[in-house]
């Protein structure tokens, strides 16, 4: 085999410069600052990088983006409810059900997102004890769905009670009407009294009768009404063993306790309640006086402290909270929060004035 002739130096040189050439344009010298493989020089490789994008493809791409930068804007609101409803479902289990309603609430108020949402909302405030928001809820979003058999029979079961109840509570208020028409004719007070109060108590045992109404809140009236400390604590019994819907009685069935001075009956009276609603404010304020009448002043402090955080507008709970303060020792942050009440249009009733000045106890106060 015949041996390749070796090139002169001359023609070494040569083939060694053509590999230094930009194999695209074979006149510039190749680019190594980006690879030390590259095969083309720096205008070629620039030239390579920029793509040639067809103008429909650029309009393609520059919506992708847009939907893309939209659903970045949308989504912050969307994660805001999805955390909403986290939220109001860890409630729900743990029966906290006026900050469940609160949760599921602003949902509503932003997505509708069907029946299954509305009637979680509905359940919530049922369990609330909120029946003017349940109707308005019932009315707004409920009319006009299709529900299954299951959602159907649950909404008209909150719809029957929801009736009966504002049947009830309109012949609750005419019996009240016709009363104070009566003794506004008197110009004792006390004569007044004398002939609405049984006139009141005769009208609402009548109503009894009727099969159409809601005896739980008959019998609540009764009980709240009674001068007698044993009759209003039967009649509260009563009241509560009616409709298993409404847990808004047992607090006042356990005050009622308390002010006979069964703390052992009215405890746990307030426990079922909490086991039922855990945001059950008159319960945990009920509670708290009950640890203050037994000398556990700081718990009671903090259960009434509860109770004003849950519903700070409760029944006799800002009271609650100013007396606790007192009984803490507390006596100046106390009169600082009377002030602020008062400033925000809280009425001071006598008896609560009566304790203020030092003139009551809180045995006197809380106790028959």
């Amino acid at each position: 085999m015949e041996d390749r002739p070796i090139p002169m130096n001359g023609e070494n040189m040569e083939f060694e410069n053509r590999k230094e050439i930009c194999i695209l344009c074979h006149k510039r010298e190749k680019d190594f600052s980006a690879s030390s493989a590259s095969v083309l020089c720096y205008e070629c490789r620039l030239r390579q990088i920029k793509l040639n994008i067809p103008p429909k493809i650029k309009l393609f791409l520059a919506a992708v983006c847009t939907i893309f930068l939209l659903s970045l804007i949308l989504l912050v609101p969307v994660l805001s409810s999805y955390q909403n409803y986290l939220d109001a479902e860890k409630h729900m289990k743990a029966k906290e059900f006026s900050f469940a309603y609160d949760k599921y609430s602003v949902i509503l108020g932003k997505y509708n997102f069907g029946v299954p949402l509305i009637l979680k909302t509905a359940d919530a405030a049922v369990s609330a004890q909120y029946f003017g928001e349940l109707a308005e809820l019932l009315d707004t979003y409920l009319v006009g769905k299709k529900l299954n058999d299951s959602e159907y029979a649950k909404a008209m079961k909150y719809s029957d009670f929801l009736s009966a109840y504002a049947e009830t509570y309109e012949a609750i208020d005419n019996i009240f009407t016709e009363a104070n028409d009566a003794a506004v004719t008197q110009e004792d007070a006390e004569d007044a009294a004398h002939i609405a109060l049984p006139l009141i108590y005769q009208k609402l045992e009548a109503l009894l009768l009727e099969e159409s109404l809601d005896k739980t809140l008959i019998y609540f009236y009764l009980g709240n009404l009674s001068q007698d400390s044993k009759t209003a604590i039967e009649y509260l019994k009563l009241s509560v063993e009616q409709n298993a819907i409404c847990t808004y009685v047992y607090s006042f069935y356990g005050s009622a306790l308390r002010r006979g001075g069964e703390f052992d009956q009215a405890r746990q009276v307030y426990q079922t309640a909490l086991a039922l609603n855990a945001c059950d404010a008159l319960s945990w304020r009920g509670l708290g006086i009950l640890q203050l009448l037994e000398g556990q002043n700081s718990l009671g402090l903090e259960f009434i402290q509860h109770a004003y955080i849950i519903e700070p507008n409760g029944l006799y709970v800002p009271e609650a909270l100013v007396i606790a303060l007192c009984e803490n020792g507390l006596r100046d942050d106390a009169m600082a929060f009377l002030g602020q009440l008062i400033a925000d249009g809280f009425q001071v009733e006598e008896d609560f004035q009566e304790y203020i000045d030092g003139n009551i106890s809180l045995k006197q106060y809380y106790l028959d």
